[in-house]
Order: C-alpha cells, then structure tokens, then sequence
C-alpha cells in the first residue's frame, strides 16, 4: 500500500460574516440608498446550489459556510423563496481525506475481507462516468466505510477489473446476503461487475437517485449536493480529466491526483447518505426509492448489457429509399418555390415563404419570423410549400438520427447496440434514453414506423411487445372517480366512442369516425392541458367549435374538471403534486406573477400527476417482471422500454410462458379504480410486434 495522504476535498464555502437584514424602504431616505455588505450566507447558499464555484471561491473564503442541514434540504424552487431570515447553522470546515493506494493482490484481498464486514461502505470509480450503455475499463475506484478515510486500487497491470470483481464478491455479490454498498452510479457499477462474472446485490443507497427524488429540478452530481448540504467544494470530475478536446482518458490521470479525487468523492457519498436518507423518509418518498427506483437499477444493467440486435441490411435499404424520397421532396420544393435554396437555412426558408410568397408571418425570432414545426403546419393550409418542406424535414431527420446513426453504434464485440436507459432524464419520472433515443422513434408516420422493422430478434428467436392499453386514462378515471370513465373502462367499452356519444347525446352506434377522433384528441388532450387553440389546430376546426367541444365534455365529465381544479389548487398550496406512488414535482411557477408561465404551471401540475403515476406504474412492472424471468429461469430477456410499452427477446418455446407472466405482472402491478390492461404481440421484428 501506499499512502496519498491527508488531502483537502475543497475549502469550506464559509464566511462569518453577516449581511444588513434592512430591506430597501418604500420611503425615499437617501441614507437608505447606501452600498450595504451582502448577504453572504444567502449568497452561498444561492451559488452551491447552482454551482457557480468561481463566485464561491471568491466570496471571502475562510468564513462560515452553510453547515449540514443548511436550508433543510428544500428543492430549488422552495430555496428560492426562503425567507432572508432564515438561520445560519455552525460553520463546518471541509474535511481531510487520508486516501491508501491499493496496488497489489495481497493488500486487495485484505481490503475485500475488511468490506465484508463492514455494514456499509462507499465506493467511486474514476472512469466509469458516462452516459451508460457497456462501461469502459476504469482506472480504479474507491472505497469509504468511515468519515476522512479512504482506500483507492489502483487498476491496470497489477490488478485488473475482473480481479477486483472477484476479489469483491463476498463483499457486494448477491451471496452477500446484505445491501450494503453506497454509490453515485448504481448501474453503471452493477453494469460493470456483471461484465466480470459477478452479479451485484442491490445498492443500499444511490446518491443521485435520492436527490432526484428530493428535487427533480435541482443538480445532483456530488459537487453540487456536497457544497448545498456539507458546505464542502468537491472538485468535478471534469477538472480532473479536462473538458472536450482537452479531455484525457482515466488512465492517463496522474495517480494522485485520481486516488485523492475518489476517496474526497467516496467520503462525501457516505456523509450525503446520512443526510439524504432521513428527508426521503420525512417526504414519503422512502417506499418508492427502495422498491422501485434502487431494484429498476439492476433491471436497467441488464437491458443495457443484452443489448437489441439491428438489421444492418435493413437499415442499408432503408437509407437508399430515404434518400430517393428525399430527392423527389426537394425537387418539388424547388419545383412550387420556383428556386433552388438551402431547405435546412431558416433564413432562406424565410425569404421564400413571408418575402417571395408573401405568406402570412407569424411568431417572430431574433433572426426573423420562425419557420418551426408548428409554423409551417398552419402555413400548410394555405400553401404547398411548408408541407413539403416538413416532410423533406421530418424524413432528413430520421435518416441521419436513426438509419445512418444506429450501424457505427453497433458494438464490434456484441454485434448489437447497447441503448443507455436514465432514471433521472425527466421530472415525470419516465425514463429517457440515449445512443440511440429509443423513446423518440416516431410511429405516428409510415416512415418512422419502418425504423422499427430493423430491430429484430436473436437468431431464431422472436420479438415480444406488451404494451399498456391507455394507462393515462386509465389513471385520469382513477384519480378524477368520474363515473362515466369509471364505467366505460370497467366494461370495456371503446372509451373515445362513448367519450363521443355522451358529449353529443347520442347512442354510441351513431357516432362517427370524425366524432370519435374529436373525442379522442379531447380524451387524451385533457392529460396535456388541451387548450381551445391546441385543439383546433390539431382537428383542423374553427377556435369556437374547438371551444363547445371542450365545454361540452367538461359538461359531461364533471369528475374530470374537479379532479383538474383539485390538483391545480392543492399544488398551489403545498407547491408540489404527487403522483399515487408519492413522487414529487415542485412547481414555483403556479405563484408567478406571469400569467403565461403560471398557466403553463398548471397544465404541468395535472401531466405531473398522470404521467408521472404511469411512470411508476412502469418501472414497479419493470421490477416484477423481471424478478419473474428470474424465478422461472426463463431465457427470455427484456430488452426496451419505450413509454408504455416493454420489449422482450425470447426463443419461440417460451412465448407462451412469458406471455403469461408479463400479462400478470404489468396488469397487476396496482390496484387503480380501473383494470389496467396490457395488449401482446409477437413478431420477427419490431414494427410485426407491435
């Protein structure tokens, strides 16, 4: 072993001094106009929280600094609204690390022995940071059981990753028996050991999953969480490395440099647990942290490990009937603008569409009047032209997203694409995803659909999707208790159908096709906060028509608008909502003075509320099925998830079984008012299965 030594994480972001606590008076008292000393406790409390370190370093450092506790932890949106009167806690200084390098097997294997019998312990890697996906070979990690100390292995010739993974199974391997270890990066480390033959147990506790469930919209790297509840300044892993260009790889770190970093970052995971722990308790948020969002980490390193298998030659096809569309589109662009130009330069779009066609102008950019999406739809009424070009658009798009991005992501040793799944991407809770997006594939349109036929199955096995049949209404009846959508999903009717029928006063057999698609975008518009001008512009009708639409339905579903009225004045009062589950999104917004961002607030409250349920719903399913697979030894292997929908790749021998425990699983993962209902199918490729 060597010894690093004692080694500061950061300067305590303190200062002892105190601001004038005199606000600026109405009266006109030119004393009262006098420069006054800041507020600085404030004033650090504001930069640890949005990380502006270079004001903290300059703000007399040396003083007092916010102290464990400091503001209770509350979200963003609370903090901004503390009170000036709120109390300093005792100044802290930072801590001293004492970090031991680890580099050869004997102290390794003395380390191990020691971690078993520890009841817990912290570890951090340098080098495992990324988006997800198959992680890269580390350049160490270390370990914490115990403020202000720390071990740091060295990897490489000595000790490789799979000798640590071995050497680690009686410590944090599933025959462990104990959930003990601590990180910032579950996955990415559940991922990692998996690789080397050895399946983790679930982490007791993730940082950055607890701070995300404390405050979706607050920052929750280490740094920014040890300045805002230790009052410690952490050094970025990206100071260390280097940013862009000047980036260098783990390995090249110089040794003490990356041994000092992780032990301060390994000591400050243990201290943040101790903070973070209680307040997930205090909130209500303990169950959905260790039930659902802790176990989803292990689903979600599986999935990234088995990866989807693409058809390259697919793909190859696709590009070159993409291409062929995309030249026929331009030629007709240029064709009803009587000119060639840049279709891709909103300037030149400009000059051809308000200047040269004379088209009407509509919202105004910086650069002039906007030639977005929604723009060029409602210009599409009047013209040709934007219709053409948001095709030509929308097609450029897929091809350089998806068929020419998915064949260099294919991994050379798997032959497969490793999508990276998140558990923090979005407020509501849903996953988001990277390299590729999954969730954005389009299946609204031909062409995007046929994205979905170059995802395909193991050699000779087949695709299986399960899908949700309309959970947000589902959860709509269930929250709102209105007993027209109570009773038509109970009875299984076609909820659109009789959305239509009701509002219209006739017998459901009369309803139209243009009825029903009313009804429907009114159904499912209602989640979204479906304006008047939204719905008009969606079905092509007049803004008053679009108007008694919405009147009418809220006529007849007096249970929805009291369950929206509910939601928006509760949230307006605690400053959150809270889906069934118990996740919270604040919503500071709901007290602006701006109406626009205050109604916008409002629609969010209820999408929170919705979406958010169908998030959990999700995940908890996700946890259940695959703890099924597991359980029955099935081959099977989930391998997407995509909004409401679970993708399985499976041998045709099991379809049955899997079928079955997917559909009992996913449909009753939660008791609601209403049955949640899953649709399966099964196909050669993804498109044939859904």
């Amino acid at each position: 072993m060597l010894g690093v030594g004692a080694t500061a994480c950061g300067e305590a972001s303190g200062d002892s001094g105190k601001g004038n606590p005199e606000s600026t008076p109405d009266g006109g008292d030119p004393t009262a106009l006098r420069l006054r000393d800041p507020d600085r406790e404030r004033l650090r409390a504001l930069y640890a929280r949005l990380e502006l370190r270079r004001l903290l370093e300059t703000l007399d450092a040396g003083g007092a600094a916010p102290a464990q506790g400091a503001l209770a932890f509350e979200p963003a949106a609370a903090q901004a609204e503390a009170p000036a009167e709120a109390p300093a806690l005792p100044a802290r200084a930072a801590p001293e690390v004492e970090t031991t390098i680890v580099d050869d097997a004997h102290a390794l294997a003395a380390l191990a022995r020691e971690l078993a019998a520890r009841s817990r312990f912290a570890l951090a890697f340098v080098g495992l940071q990324g988006p997800g996906g198959l992680p890269p070979e580390p350049a160490g990690v270390a370990f914490a059981s115990e403020p202000g100390r720390a071990r740091y292995v060295r990897l490489g010739a000595g000790i490789g990753s799979a000798e640590l993974a071995e050497a680690l199974a009686p410590a944090l391997g599933e025959g462990s028996g104990a959930r003990r270890w601590v990180s910032r990066e579950s996955k990415r480390v559940q991922t990692l050991l998996a690789e080397r033959g050895v399946c983790a147990a679930l982490p007791a506790f993730d940082v950055e999953l607890a701070a995300f469930l404390l405050d979706p919209a607050g920052q929750h790297g280490t740094p920014a969480l040890a300045a805002q509840q230790l009052g410690q300044r952490l050094t970025p892993f990206e100071e260390l490395a280097g940013r862009g260009a000047k980036a260098v790889a783990a390995a090249e770190i110089p040794l003490e440099k990356a041994a000092s970093w992780a032990g301060c970052e390994a000591c400050a995971l243990l201290a943040l647990q101790d903070v973070l722990a209680p307040r997930l308790e205090r909130d209500g948020l303990r169950a959905l942290f260790e039930d659902v969002e802790l176990p989803l980490t292990a689903v979600l390193s599986a999935m990234e490990r088995e990866g989807v298998r693409v058809d390259e030659a697919v793909l190859e096809r696709l590009a070159k009937e993409f291409g062929s569309e995309l030249e026929r589109l331009e030629a007709r662009v240029y064709e009803l603008a009587g000119e060639r130009f840049q279709i891709g330069s909103p300037k030149q779009l400009q000059a051809i569409l308000f200047d040269k066609l004379g088209l009407p102008s509509a919202k105004k950019t910086k650069t002039g009047y906007s030639t977005d999406e929604s723009v060029l739809e409602q210009l599409a009424a009047s013209h040709e032209l934007p219709a053409y070009v948001l095709a030509h658009r929308r097609l450029a798009k897929l091809r350089s997203t998806y068929v020419d991005a998915l064949p260099p992501l294919v991994n050379p040793r798997t032959g497969r694409i490793h999508p990276a799944f998140h558990q923090t991407g979005a407020a509501t809770g849903r996953l988001s995803s990277s390299n590729p997006n999954v969730q954005n594939i389009p299946i609204r349109s031909e062409s995007g659909v046929r994205i979905r036929e170059a995802f395909v199955p193991a050699e000779g096995n087949r695709l299986l999707s399960a899908d949700y049949s309309q959970v947000e209404l589902r959860i709509l009846a269930h929250f709102s208790g209105d007993e027209s959508l109570l009773e038509a999903f109970r009875t299984g009717a076609d909820v659109h159908r009789r959305t239509a029928a009701e509002v219209a006063g006739i017998d459901a057999e009369a309803v139209s096709e243009d009825q029903r698609a009313r009804a429907k975008a009114v159904n499912f518009g209602i989640i979204y906060g479906l304006s008047a001008f939204g719905l008009a512009s969606q079905l092509g009708i007049s803004g008053s028509e679009a108007q008694a639409t919405i009147e009418a339905y809220f006529a007849r579903y007096g249970g929805v608008r009291r369950f929206l009225a509910e939601t928006v004045e509760q949230a307006r009062a605690d400053g959150f909502v809270r889906t069934l589950f118990g996740r919270r999104r604040y919503l500071p917004d709901l007290a602006s003075r701006n109406r626009v961002l205050r109604q916008a607030a409002e629609r969010m409250a209820v999408n929170s509320v919705v979406q958010g349920t169908a998030a959990d719903l999700m995940k908890k399913a996700m946890v259940d099925v695959f703890a099924g697979l597991r359980t029955g030894g099935l081959r099977a292997r989930m391998i997407l998830q995509v909004h409401d929908e679970l993708v399985f790749d499976a041998p045709p021998g099991e379809l049955d079984r899997l079928s079955a425990l997917v559909r009992e699983r996913m449909e009753g993962v939660h008791a609601l008012r209403v049955p949640l209902v899953v649709g399966i199918g099964v196909g050669e490729d993804w498109r044939s299965a859904h």
